[in-house]
């Protein structure tokens, strides 16, 4: 009994950790398990030698020391359990950050360091962004060398410009170029800028550490995503067969200044954006956002998670994800700001813009202090006939489907309605013509096939209508193929398109409706079917109020000879231009100054054969335009809206040429244009004259673009 009750005590003892029964001290650290399963062990053994066999004492010995391997067997198994609990909980403590710290440190010693920005923009805004480099950045705050642009298109090796791409100075298109204007010490550049087209490899991590600023599209970054993380976190996220054999992106083993992500708002999409992921696995000591919008402008709380997944973004190391423990807060918090959100609690608002506001830097209207409160005017344009006509002819030709399908007959029209939720597109392309045309600038003519107006005449004649009516009808389909108008014979308005009745007879879209099967004229009740199938069925045809000319202009004045090539030509008739063109060396696909005419044909330079579009006409009584001397055209009056935009734009051009001839005697003007300036002329009235010399710029909002010409 005493034996049983010790192994009892013992395991007891095992279980608590020690305690009254065992003494730590005795065994030492880390010596407690192997020392105390030791000596129980020993006393049941000596307990089973001391007596003789068969003895009570020596069975109960033996039974106790299995028992008590069995206890300590089953001890080890739960501490292993306990243990496996503590290796997952780990990654919270101030162990596992040690680790991870340690890890980023041996990652950043791999890296090539460099003073650069890193600056990620949507595709279509890199000529933008390129434009605003070269026109707002003063590189000699960087080098007293000239600062060189680099433009990768693709091969490294590339040296003619990109076709469609304008020529800057100091841009060079292949690396051996580089390498010869910015290597050694006497080298005339230093690389400040390296433009990144999107296509082809990238440069290695040193070439890319030592410009100044590396402008590449987020595009770049999904097309790198698939190769992977220099920090092995490529498996963390996505399918195997995402990826792609081949080493990390170079752009991964530069350590960055500053990321700069253009745009920023695609940040917040949350870490399974392959964008995200791979600008959080960028290495940068400074992370920048740049956006309008840093989160969606919905009335509801979506947009609580779409900033914090900014400012966990903002905060990435190397795309290292937060712990189980900090997500579980990250989540808690979140959830506790949206219901206090959601029950119009103060202290969400003031918790998000505590969040906010260090993060930080906000320019508005109000940080720029040289432009004045906007002016409002509104200006009502009446149509003109022709406008309304257009307009007329859209909406008659759309209420007569909706009319005629709406009516009750023996077979339905439902089917062809554009109410049908079926004809939906149709429906829309119809909304949209009937916008278009309170755009004006166009005019509508109706087309109607051979087949269809036989059909027309042949259903009439077969139901007895008399010649006379017929011959009305025929006129009346005449005239709408040639764009003329006919009567209503109801209430005299002029329309091009009418309904026709079985009596003949012609009415508008405003003299029938849907119920009425009486003819307002004759008084005659008409089949619905008969009706429905009388409709001669017009198609419009869109054509433009100005019609493009493509012949010289009369008043077309002499133009001197030119220079081309060293050589004087006198371009004036269209032949010559050929033998300008011959004069000079180009071949396909080089960069080159367009040539046009003296004399405006086509429009099209005589070498790339390609059309200029943007023409500068700033007379409005009849000019030419200065580079391919296209005639300027008189905007005609049915284009009202288009007739008002262009007078305001010519009126604006010459209050500028006004203010800028008032200002001519200005000291700060007079400087400006390379005039001599008197010394005793003071420089007062800076932004008067700073007015006076920028460039009056319009812009011109219009969601019917379609119709501008």
């Amino acid at each position: 009994a005493s034996a049983s009750a010790s192994a009892s005590a013992s395991a007891r003892a095992m279980r608590q950790g020690g305690g009254d029964h065992v003494d730590n001290d005795h065994y030492g650290t880390g010596g407690l398990e192997e020392g105390f399963v030791r000596d129980m062990c020993a006393c049941y053994e000596h307990a089973a030698c001391a007596h003789p066999p068969g003895h009570p004492l020596r069975a109960d010995a033996a039974v106790l020391l299995v028992r008590f391997r069995a206890l300590v067997n089953e001890f080890r198994a739960d501490h292993v359990a306990l243990a496996r609990n503590f290796a997952d909980r780990a990654s919270s403590n101030d162990v596992a950050r040690v680790v991870r710290r340690r890890q980023r440190h041996d990652l950043r010693a791999s890296l090539v360091c460099s003073g650069g920005t890193l600056l990620a923009v949507p595709a279509t805004l890199l000529d933008h962004w390129e434009h605003q480099l070269r026109t707002h950045v003063d590189a000699s705050h960087v080098s007293r060398r000239r600062p060189l642009f680099w433009f990768r298109n693709g091969a490294g090796t590339q040296r003619s410009r990109p076709v469609k791409r304008p020529v800057w100075e100091d841009t060079v298109y292949c690396a051996q170029d580089v390498d010869r204007l910015t290597a050694g010490e006497g080298a005339s550049h230093f690389p400040f800028v390296l433009l990144d087209s999107g296509r082809g490899p990238l440069p290695p991590a040193d070439v890319l550490a030592a410009f100044c600023i590396v402008l590449t599209s987020t595009q770049r970054f999904t097309t790198e995503w698939k190769y992977g993380s220099r920090a092995g976190k490529s498996t963390d996220y996505g399918e195997d067969g995402d990826r792609a054999d081949g080493p990390p992106s170079p752009l991964l083993g530069v350590h960055w200044l500053r990321l700069v992500v253009d745009e920023g708002h695609s940040m917040g999409r949350g870490a399974h954006s392959n964008v995200v992921q791979f600008a959080g696995w960028v290495e940068a000591q400074r992370r920048w956002i740049v956006t309008g919008t840093p989160a969606p402008q919905t009335a509801s709380d979506g947009g609580l998670s779409n900033v914090f997944q900014l400012v966990d973004f903002l905060g990435r190391n190397n795309g290292e994800r937060p712990c189980p423990r900090e997500n579980r807060d990250r989540v808690a918090q979140i959830a506790a700001l949206k219901r206090s959100w959601r029950e119009g609690a103060y202290g969400a608002f003031f918790e998000v813009r505590n969040l906010i506001d260090p993060l930080t830097t906000r320019y508005g209207k109000r940080c720029l202090r040289n432009l004045s409160r906007p002016t409002y005017r509104q200006q009502h344009i009446e149509m003109s006939d022709q406008e309304k006509l257009a307009y007329n002819t859209m909406a008659s030709t759309v209420k007569i489907n909706i009319t005629t399908c709406s009516m009750d007959g023996r077979t339905s029209g439902w089917q062809d309605s554009l109410l049908n939720p079926l004809q939906s597109s149709h429906a829309m392309r119809a909304m949209r013509n009937v916008r278009l045309m309170c755009n004006g600038s166009c005019r509508l003519v109706p087309t109607l096939s051979d087949r269809f107006f036989e059909d027309t005449v042949r259903y009439l004649t077969y139901w007895g209508v008399r010649q006379t009516p017929i011959d009305v009808v025929k006129n009346f389909l005449r005239a709408a193929r040639e764009g003329r108008t006919s009567a209503c014979m109801k209430c005299t308005h002029s329309y091009q398109v009418l309904m026709i009745l079985p009596c003949a007879h012609l009415l508008c879209t405003e003299c029938i409706d849907s119920v009425t099967y009486t003819c307002s004229i004759c008084q005659a009740v008409f089949d619905v079917d008969k009706f429905q199938v009388l409709q001669p069925g017009f198609k419009l045809r869109w054509d433009l109020i100005l019609n493009e000319v493509r012949l010289p202009h009369p008043n077309a004045p002499a133009l001197p000879e030119a220079t081309i090539g060293g050589a004087r030509h006198n371009a004036a008739a269209p032949h010559d231009a050929v033998a300008v063109a011959a004069l000079i060396p180009w071949k396909r696909g080089e960069p080159h100054k367009c040539v046009y005419p003296r004399t405006w044909t086509t429009g099209k330079c005589l070498l790339c054969k390609k059309e200029h579009f943007f023409c500068c006409f700033d007379d409005d009584e009849g000019g030419t335009c200065p580079v391919c001397h296209r005639p300027s055209e008189p905007c005609p009056e049915e284009e009202t809206k288009s007739t008002y935009l262009i007078g305001e734009l010519l009126r604006l051009q010459r209050d500028h040429r006004r203010r800028r001839t008032d200002l001519r005697t200005h000291p700060l003007d007079r400087a400006h244009l390379g005039l001599p300036v008197p010394p005793h002329d003071a420089p007062a009235g800076e932004d008067a004259a700073h007015a006076a010399r920028r460039p009056p710029k319009a812009i011109v909002f219009s969601q019917f673009r379609a119709v501008l010409n």
